[in-house]
């Protein structure tokens, strides 16, 4: 808190003990980050103060350094500021002037990293022995390294090639241990999820965890203990199975509802997750989910919450719309039942069609407000997004 001023928190990631808490926030919707660190304990900040920066990465293991990612300039006017970020690591109590360059075309010029990406870098606790790296940029396709973890000044990191836009691994990438898992659309243009080893890397030759289907999308997936939880799209409502990392044998997990499905899994120590499912009329609905037996029981984090009977007098259609080529593009309706769809209606056409980003079913507290009202909500799945898949989006 600082008297007179606004601020916006964007960040705030606990260390590893628990012990300490890295917040980011900016000044006056400035999109500059200041990164603070506060004692749990105490409630007090500690001394140092990062700025500016680009954004905050995690804690090492040993919870005694933050990952940033460092800017030229927190003037936003100039053209320069942003040009050859880095990503450093900044140790607790020491002056950051003297933060160390991680990851960046300074440091590694040998990699060629363009001046205008992001370079960051970041740990997992699920692959401890590795430090990893990647290229931020508007390109789905992921550029990856990787490299063996090592002491912070120990010197250069002998970074390599985890994967490169040519592999066409897209959405996220996981590691446990040393196996790598990753969604790809190489000769998959709705998707499939592959995997690959770091002790010799080759997406090439990478091992098909879950195939690509005629007929759905592969959205993400999650991980626990024994499963990897996968969640693919028919273009409007998510389904949701899980591969079992031991015996390879994927099944299908029936859902309670149907709708937008959010996967989430405690860690890699259980099988414990969280699946909140909501639709274009249906709020959304937190459930606990053990990936072992397949049992969904009442969320014990956030309870749904109850609106007026008339929300649940809303009703949906999916109809396919004649594009001016022919195409035939998918057409969410959202309306009050017995509201005739005569063309005499107020409606509201709400659409989005670029960077591969899908308009999938969720309860808008704004758009169904009007919807009880009488007008018409129209959602048109068009393409550039990827609700039909890789080609649908690069159509758009």
């Amino acid at each position: 808190y600082i008297p007179g001023q606004t601020l916006t928190m964007s960040t705030a990631i606990p260390s590893f003990d628990g012990k300490k808490i890295a917040i980011g926030y900016s000044l006056q919707g400035a999109e500059v980050d200041v990164i603070k660190v506060m004692d749990v304990n105490s409630k007090k900040m500690l001394a140092d103060s990062i700025y500016p920066s680009a954004g905050l990465m995690g804690w090492t293991f040993d919870n005694k350094s933050l990952l940033y990612m460092w800017i030229r300039s927190a003037d936003n006017k100039d053209p320069l500021s942003r040009l050859s970020p880095k990503t450093k690591l900044h140790l607790l109590g020491s002056k950051q002037e003297n933060d160390i360059d991680l990851f960046s075309n300074g440091s590694y010029p040998d990699l060629n990293i363009d001046p205008s990406v992001y370079p960051y870098a970041f740990i997992s606790k699920d692959a401890p022995r590795y430090l990893f790296a990647g290229l931020g940029t508007v390109q789905p396709e992921i550029v990856s390294y990787y490299a063996p973890m090592q002491e912070p000044g120990a010197g250069k990191i002998p970074w390599k090639q985890l994967s490169t836009a040519a592999d066409k691994l897209v959405r996220s990438f996981v590691v446990i241990n040393s196996d790598v898992y990753a969604i790809t659309h190489n000769n998959a243009k709705n998707y499939k999820l592959v995997s690959t080893n770091l002790a010799a890397p080759s997406w090439a030759n990478a091992t098909v965890i879950a195939a690509e289907k005629a007929d759905q999308t592969l959205e993400y997936f999650s991980y626990s203990k024994d499963y990897l939880v996968i969640v693919h799209s028919d273009g409007i409502n998510n389904h949701l199975s899980k591969y079992n990392l031991k015996t390879k044998v994927t099944t299908v997990v029936k859902l309670p509802n149907t709708g937008t499905i959010d996967v989430s899994c405690v860690d890699t120590k259980t099988n414990n997750c969280t699946v909140g499912i909501t639709s274009w009329n249906s709020p959304y609905t937190e459930y606990n989910f053990d990936a072992a037996t397949d049992v969904f029981t009442p969320g014990s984090l956030n309870k749904p919450a109850n609106y007026p009977a008339a929300y649940k007098d809303l009703e949906v259609k999916e109809v396919l719309v004649k594009g001016h080529d022919g195409a035939m593009i998918p057409l969410s309706i959202i309306h009050k039942k017995g509201l005739k769809l005569d063309g005499s209606n107020t409606c509201l056409l709400d659409g989005y069609g670029a960077y591969g980003s899908s308009s999938t079913p969720y309860f808008s507290v704004l758009e169904n407000a009007l919807a009880v009202k009488g007008t018409v909500i129209a959602i048109p799945h068009i393409r550039g997004g990827s609700e039909k898949g890789e080609e649908w989006y690069k159509a758009g």
